[in-house]
Formats: structure tokens, sequence, C-alpha cells
């Protein structure tokens, strides 16, 4: 990989390799294949579709902390696939610079603001989505890191942890500041140091999304629900009994479930809401109406659509798909 993607330098100190990509140094006409074989060195099994008009940019940053690596990341517009697990079992939480930035898993969306952050978990499928130019700083460890510390993986990817809260401006500005370190750091230090920075992230998101035991089997229950309604959201006539008709569950059985959390009715809304943005931000559909796009979302209405749409992110579905182009 080496000559043929960036160069990656060593520091003396760290017997951890230090890695910079840039597409500065690429031709534009080969920006994009380079860029696709970047992110799938940095994080494995990665899709990218590129959907900013300008010219193609990105770079990329690695830190190695000993078991735990930073990556400061920077782009433009773009929709980022992982269709399939990595054998690095690994987590990633992303904690956004500059920009927006959309992460999708297990049936929920996480919209982030600068200064935000959120899970996800490379052993399943997810999305990331970046509407404009962004920068995003990215912390990538073992799942057994937040197991250990009894964080439920499930219960937390794809939630945001906003930032204005004192823990998790602490742990996300640790997060970044271990990214942009450039110091000759021993190994026996830079372990300790990403040792903290996950337990500084892992207490920021028990803080907000702590769940105790006895609520182990409902989320667990919800994660396969929400499963089901994301592989089902265009279909029109989705819904809380159509749902429970499907396990044989009831209604109430269902309410009890989602009891601590969004009701389900709201849930399936805000997925479908998702799935549209997303769609409307992918060149893929840009031949696709917008009443299209509502319809393979599950509205059956495309003025129904506009009105929810605008309801849910403030801007027409029209305004959005102009922003992303």
């Amino acid at each position: 990989m080496e000559g043929a993607v960036g160069e990656k330098v060593t520091t003396p100190c760290s017997h951890a390799p230090t890695q910079m990509f840039s597409t500065e140094a690429v031709e534009p006409e080969e920006r994009v294949a380079f860029w696709r074989e970047v992110v799938c060195e940095v994080f494995l099994n990665l899709k990218v579709e590129p959907t900013a008009k300008e010219r193609f940019a990105g770079s990329i940053e690695v830190q190695q902390w000993v078991g735990v690596a930073t990556s400061c990341v920077s782009g433009v517009a773009q929709v980022v696939d992982h269709c399939r697990s990595d054998p690095r079992d690994d987590c990633l939480v992303s904690v956004q610079v500059v920009g927006n930035g959309i992460v999708s898993q297990a049936g929920r969306v996480a919209v982030l603001a600068p200064g935000d952050m959120a899970l996800y978990d490379a052993t399943r499928p997810y999305r990331l989505v970046f509407e404009g130019s962004f920068e995003q700083v990215v912390l990538q460890f073992p799942r057994q890191f937040f197991i250990d510390r009894d964080i439920s993986i499930e219960d937390t990817v794809a939630r945001r942890l906003e930032r204005g809260n004192g823990l998790n401006d602490v742990a996300g500005s640790m997060v970044c500041a271990l990214a942009r370190q450039r110091s000759n750091i021993p190994a026996a230090v830079r372990s300790r140091l990403g040792a903290q920075a996950i337990d500084l992230v892992a207490m920021a998101f028990s803080e907000s999304f702590g769940v105790d035991r006895a609520e182990a089997g409902r989320s667990a229950q919800r994660a396969i629900i929400l499963e089901f309604v994301a592989s089902n959201l265009a279909d029109p006539d989705l819904s809380v009994q159509s749902i429970a008709t499907a396990f044989g569950r009831t209604t109430r059985s269902l309410q009890y479930v989602f009891a601590d959390e969004e009701p389900l009715r709201s849930a399936i809304r805000r997925l479908r809401l998702g799935t549209a943005a997303a769609a409307l931000a992918n060149p893929l559909y840009a031949g696709l109406t917008i009443g299209r796009i509502g319809s393979m979302s599950g509205f059956g209405d495309p003025a129904a659509f506009s009105r929810a749409f605008r309801r849910e992110f403030g801007r027409s579905p029209s305004e959005t798909r102009r922003i992303a182009s």
C-alpha cells in the first residue's frame, strides 16, 4: 500500500506508524479511485460514492495508540456504505468537527453537527452521509473494549451524543487532541492515552444511554423489530399493527417493548424520513423524482411526504436535493 496510496511515516519513539494520505498529490481524474483505496486501507470494506460537484478532495491522517487508532478525515460531499463485516471486529466513534454528518445503523439515524459524536459497529452494515465539505475525527477500537466497560453496543449505535454536555465535550476533545498529536510519545504512554480515551468515551455513552441488565432483553427485541422496520420501509402499509402481526404479537406487547424509548410509530416515521434524506443526497437517485423517493420510503402521498420532511428537517425535499448537488 505504501507508495501506491500515500506516505507512511513511523515516529521513532511510538513503535507505531503515523499514516498520512491526501488527494493533493494525485491527478484529478484519479482522485476518486485513490480515495476509495485509501478508505479501504484505513477502515476496510467501504464503498464510497462522491456526491460533490466540485473537484474531489480528501485527506486522512491516522495515529496509532496501541490497540486504538484515531483518524482525522476531511473531504467533500460523499456517501459511504459498509455492507459486510470487518475481520477486525471493531467499533468506531465519529466526532464531527466541520460540517454535518449522518450515521445510519441498526434502524437508527444520527445527524451530527460539529461537536456531536456517534458510535457504529463494523461487524454490521452502516452508512455515513456527508452533504457537503466536512471534517471528522474517528476513534477506532476493538468492540471488546466497550463490552468490557459494560456498554451495550446494540443499544448505543447511531445515537447522537450532543455537544454542550460537559462529559461529552471532554471526551470529544480528548479524541480530537489525540488525532492531532504529532509529538514523539513512547509506546507505553500511547497505550495509556488510548485506554483513557476509551474510558472517557465509554463513560459519556454510559451516562447518556446506559441500560441495566433487566433492560437488555427489551433492548434486543427493539433492535430486531427496528431491523424489520428498516427492511420494509417502502411498504406503505407498514404499521404497528402489521409489525405485531408479522411477529405474532399484540400491539400492546410492542408498546411495552418501546415503553422507555421512542414510540414505534414515531420510529417508523423518523426512519422513513431519514432514508428519504439519504436518497436525496445520493447521486445514484438523481434521476428519480422527489415523489418517487417519497414512495420508496413508504410515503404514498407526495404532498404529505413534503410536509413531513419539512417538519423533520426544516427544509423541503427539493431544497435538500439542491444543497446536496
